[in-house]
This record gives structure tokens, C-alpha cells and sequence, in this order.
């Protein structure tokens, strides 16, 4: 990715100016905090300008279609000149949008924090309308995919197998347009309330898939390995979904929460030994004890 020099001579044509990077959990962008002529500050966001084209579409699409709609669920987007979106620094793409002061959940998890999350999340879900790509990852095709790359694991070969066994009845839940990587880390906590960042993975799918991700929300382990919370265990998860969705959760999302649970943690399984096969340990333990969990 480009130099902290690059990225600053690129941006001070239009009067920002960088204060400092900022570390993303698992690595996968450069971040930055800066500030513009007002001393207002800017958060920047660094994309491959080809690999990462339709997680950066996807993104801008959520932040101005939220900003539009239900201002206060994520960052508003902020234009470089009048229309200018993004611009290129060598092989990579900049994005701007809102800074959002404040702590994440990884850091201040409560209680009430989270209920307030959950009212985030079913804004998303009921005002982003259906303009967003509908996932293009069949579950059968992902199945088959990690069990061809890891089937010898017998923790990825069992998750696969329940999926396919389940890939019907998942089929048939009710979709929304989900931010499709919730994790403490990508809810920040302000005076005003939980704000969701991070919308590259959205997209209308499985509106249960984003319940699930808070299964195993923390990455605060020392090696950023997913991580289940004991204070938010399934029956609380949809205890608060109940008491905040619209619609509640039903009688199949219900009987179905496992497979979503298993799913949800296969895609990233997937993604991430795409990368890198060392990364297989983020994930592995999280499907173990996912499995010992539900089988």
C-alpha cells in the first residue's frame, strides 16, 4: 500500500492533512486519521484500486444510502472536491468519510451498549434499501470449496458437512441488507450512541447471519483470534434481537441460529486462508467450539 508520504502529498491538494495511521484488527487496510482545513477531522480508508473495487462500491453505496436515510448508524461520506468520491495514490484508492470519536465495543462492552447496538442494527437492516448486491457465495460452493482446501482438518470437514446438510432450510430465512462483518471492533461506542464503520462486506443476504456474527464478536485476543463472550451467549443474543428486531426473530431463525453460526465463521474461515494459510488459526478454534457447542 502507498507511503505515508504518498498518501500525504495525494491529500494535501485538497487541505487535509494526516495526523496518524490507524491499526486495522486483522490488517487487511490502511487507515487514517486526519484533518482538513476546518479542523474537522477525517477518517481515510486505503483500497486496492482492482482487488478491492466492489468492497469499496459496496461501502460508499451503505455510508450515502445510511446518511441519506438514518443518519447516526454509520459515517456520513465526505467528497475530496465537488462529486470527487475517491482519488488514486499509485496502485490504491482513497475514500473519506466522517471520523467517529469514541471506543469500540471491544474495549467498552456493557450491557447497555450492546441493546443500543442491537437498535443499529435494525435500522440497517429496515432502512438501506435494496440496491445492494445479493450475495454471490452459494452455500453448496463454499462447502466445497474449504472442504477441497481443508478437508483433511476434521473441524473444517464436520462444519462443512452441517452446512450442506442445513443449506436449504438457510436458504429460505428472511434476507435483509446486513453490514455482514459485525464484530466489537466495528462498533464504536460515541456520546450519542453506537455507530456501525466498516460496510465493505454488506450486502442483502441472510438477515440472521448478522445475529450470528456476535456469537463470536471479540478480537481481542493477543494473536486477534475470534472469541466468544460469556456474558453474550445465544439465549441473549436472541433474547435481544426479540426485544429490538422488527420482525422478531422467528420460530426458524430460531432452529436455524447454529447453521448461521457455522456459516458465518466458514465464510471468514475461507476468506482469510485465501490470504494466507497461516491464518487459519484466527478462526479454527472458533469453529471447534462452535461445533462442540451444537453437535
Amino acid at each position: 500500500m502507498s507511503s505515508f508520504e504518498d498518501v500525504g502529498r495525494a491529500i494535501s491538494e485538497y487541505g487535509l492533512e494526516i495526523d496518524r495511521p490507524i491499526r486495522s484488527v486483522w490488517g487487511r487496510r490502511t487507515q487514517w486519521e486526519c484533518t482538513d482545513r476546518r479542523g474537522e477531522k477525517i477518517f481515510l480508508k486505503e483500497w486496492s484500486r482492482v482487488a478491492d473495487s466492489a468492497p469499496r462500491a459496496n461501502e460508499l453505496a451503505v455510508l450515502t444510502r445510511l446518511h441519506a436515510t438514518s443518519p447516526g448508524v454509520g459515517a456520513a461520506p465526505v467528497a475530496f472536491g465537488p462529486g470527487l468520491m475517491e482519488i488514486e495514490v499509485g496502485s490504491s484508492v482513497l475514500t473519506a468519510s466522517e471520523f467517529i470519536s469514541g471506543q469500540d465495543l471491544e474495549t467498552g462492552y456493557s450491557e447497555e451498549g450492546i441493546a443500543a447496538t442491537f437498535q443499529v442494527i435494525n435500522r440497517m437492516h429496515r432502512h438501506v434499501d435494496q440496491t445492494l448486491p445479493v450475495s454471490a457465495d452459494p452455500i453448496h460452493s463454499l462447502a466445497r470449496e474449504v472442504i477441497t482446501r481443508w478437508g483433511a482438518n476434521p473441524v473444517v470437514r464436520r462444519s462443512a458437512g452441517l452446512l450442506r446438510d442445513g443449506a436449504e432450510r438457510l436458504a429460505s430465512l428472511p434476507t435483509a441488507a446486513i453490514h455482514g462483518d459485525l464484530n466489537f471492533s466495528n462498533v464504536m461506542l460515541t456520546v450519542a450512541g453506537p455507530r456501525l464503520v466498516d460496510f465493505e462486506f454488506s450486502r442483502n443476504d441472510i438477515r440472521l447471519l448478522d445475529l450470528a456474527a456476535l456469537s463470536f464478536p471479540s478480537r481481542g485476543a493477543q494473536n486477534g483470534a475470534l472469541q466468544s463472550v460469556e456474558a453474550l451467549n445465544d439465549n441473549k443474543l436472541i433474547q435481544l434481537a426479540d426485544t429490538h428486531f422488527d420482525p422478531p426473530v422467528s420460530q426458524s431463525e430460531r432452529e436455524m441460529f447454529p447453521s448461521a453460526v457455522i456459516l458465518h465463521l466458514l465464510r471468514i474461515f475461507r476468506d482469510v486462508t485465501r490470504q494466507s494459510p497461516h491464518s487459519a488459526a484466527l478462526v479454527l478454534p472458533a469453529l471447534g467450539t462452535a461445533l462442540a457447542r451444537y453437535v
